[in-house]
């Protein structure tokens, strides 16, 4: 297949230099078949519009076109749209730089899949000298990370018959028209492609409109918040979280679904220091003290090996809400989470550690809401030491050595840091989350087979989540589901199943990390935790029918 693009830049007031730097790196373009559509957006600046009509004539390629009054980016671009010929478009800003090689990558990855509607690449911000500043590394497509932030932003090129049929660009969302174009154009198609390399270089220029904060503050937020009504009905809510442009979603919860949560317990007596209680006792009371959502169940799975005196705390609990299975045999985290499972009733699993404790009361109601989603197959929750520091909140499924093994990126990391371009604050997608805390609905556990038992310790959960995916569902980090984890506590130690992990999963490509993200970390970044706001969900009663 041989592509044509078409360049759509909207100008206004460009500064030449930046201007002058953008040409050259579209005609520097290894790939030929390209047209650049540049309108003008009544641009007042002499020396702008005599550069707008030098370039006119320079290659029989660029065709510049005139607004004859400033009429805002929206109505620049849908007219540049207008003038495009090319069966896709690539959206590119009036003072920043294409690598040489972008149009071509992306040309090849129509070869490969020539039903793509939308491909998008990595970028990093340089500065007015055009000196790299951060590179910004993107997951695979990732619907709730795009309906958190506007994640795909450069570059990114889109059919353009899609857009078309879309209406092209709002003029309701000035400075938001890429990401609301970006939302309303992956609700029609699936058909999205990411290539991980940075083709794109965004001018961090604060002369330029992109970069006028308070009205893109304003202008974010307006689109965010349509959208989610839109999608999620009237009662649905935006919740600004970390820095301008990211958004956590509070969705209606559909009925009064009863979550059922699986905790296996080899009943070990480390106290947890200062409180006088176990950790199954403390993780029991947090579940039932700080829960909001209250419709849920717990079986918890007790290990042959547990301690009398902790049996006799464990049955202090026993309910119709909290109810206990005996198991038998060797320790096996996999089999211990498969046979507490078939003791449920609800229609969504949590499966956790019983050294966990609630951290926000509405952690479940934040996993239920992802987990109602049928493209989703888990979720997974934040989860700090007691020092506050980074467990995990996602997991990677190769660390990019020899052994191939997965990791937790940002374990160490200050709680409150918000993470590579907000991703410990809101949710995206990863290839994998741990088991220590994961939501999954009843009957995507029973599609895959539950865990598989060959992991009897390590692995399992990551292979569980593999399992799911190849299935074609999403797992998702939600940073919302806040848990403290005192780590190995329900378990013990050794047995790494290693061997096993690699012979299923060492070619498995990882598509949703880059470890190059962590380099550019700032470590002085910090977040405001989000109040816990009053959502659309109906106060459950206070114990399960």
């Amino acid at each position: 297949m041989t592509a044509r693009f078409s360049i759509i830049t909207a100008v206004w007031n460009t500064e030449p230099r930046f201007l002058r730097e953008l040409t050259e790196s579209i005609l520097a373009q290894r790939y030929p078949n390209w047209e650049w559509c540049i309108v003008d957006d009544g641009s007042t600046r002499p020396e702008t519009r005599a550069l707008l009509q030098r370039l006119g004539g320079r290659d029989p390629r660029i065709r510049v076109s005139y607004l004859h009054e400033h009429s805002g980016i929206s109505a620049a671009q849908n007219r540049a749209l207008e003038l495009a010929r090319g069966e896709f478009v690539a959206l590119v800003d009036h003072d920043d730089r294409l690598e040489p090689a972008a149009l071509r990558l992306v040309a090849r990855v129509l070869q490969d899949h020539p039903d793509a509607d939308v491909i998008y690449t990595d970028e990093d911000y340089i500065d007015t000298a055009g000196t790299p500043i951060t590179s910004i590394r993107k997951p695979a497509w990732s619907p709730e990370y795009l309906l958190a932030c506007a994640y795909m932003n450069h570059l990114t090129v889109y059919r353009r018959s899609v857009v078309t049929e879309l209406g092209g660009f709002n003029p309701d969302y000035v400075l938001a028209q890429d990401w609301d174009l970006a939302l309303r154009v992956t609700e029609v198609t699936d058909r999205i492609h990411h290539i991980p390399e940075i083709l794109y270089h965004w001018r961090r220029n604060p002369t330029s409109a992109g970069h006028e904060i308070a009205a893109a503050t304003y202008w974010r937020k307006r689109c965010h918040a349509d959208h989610v009504r839109a999608r999620f009905g009237p009662t649905a809510v935006s919740q600004p979280v970390w820095a301008d442009g990211f958004f956590w979603t509070l969705r209606p919860i559909e009925g009064r679904p009863l979550v059922s949560i699986v905790i296996p317990t080899v009943g070990s007596r480390r106290w947890l220091r200062g409180r006088g209680v176990t950790m199954i006792t403390n993780c029991i009371r947090s579940l039932i003290t700080r829960t909001r959502y209250e419709r849920f169940e717990v079986v918890v799975v007790v290990d042959p090996r547990t301690p009398p005196s902790v049996r006799r705390e464990l049955a202090a609990f026993t309910s119709d809400r909290v109810r206990l299975v005996q198991a038998s045999g060797p320790f096996n985290f996999s089999s211990r989470i498969n046979l507490g499972v078939s003791h449920t009733r609800g229609e969504h699993l949590v499966l956790l550690n019983d050294d966990t404790e609630v951290v926000r009361p509405d952690w479940l109601e934040a996993m239920l809401e992802l987990s109602q989603d049928q493209d989703i197959g888990v979720v997974g929750g934040k989860l700090v030491f007691p020092n506050g520091k980074v467990e995990s909140c996602g997991v990677a499924i190769a660390l990019p050595d020899a052994d191939r093994l997965p990791y937790t990126p940002f374990w160490g990391y200050p709680g409150y840091h918000p993470g590579h371009v907000a991703s410990l604050a809101v949710n995206r997608d990863f290839s994998a989350v741990t088991g220590a805390c994961q939501m999954v609905r009843a009957d995507v556990f029973a599609a895959v087979g539950g865990y598989d038992e060959a992991f009897e310790v390590d692995f399992g959960d990551v292979d569980f989540c593999l399992r799911v995916r190849e299935l074609g569902y999403h797992v998702v980090t939600c940073p919302r589901a806040l848990l403290k984890h005192y780590e190995a506590a329900s378990r013990p130690t050794g047995g790494t199943n290693k061997r096993a992990y690699q012979a299923r999963w060492s070619k498995a490509e990882e598509r949703y990390w880059n470890p190059w993200a962590v380099i550019a970390q700032d470590y002085a970044i910090t977040y405001p935790v989000p109040p816990v706001v009053a959502g659309p969900h109906t106060r459950a009663p206070a114990a399960v029918p």
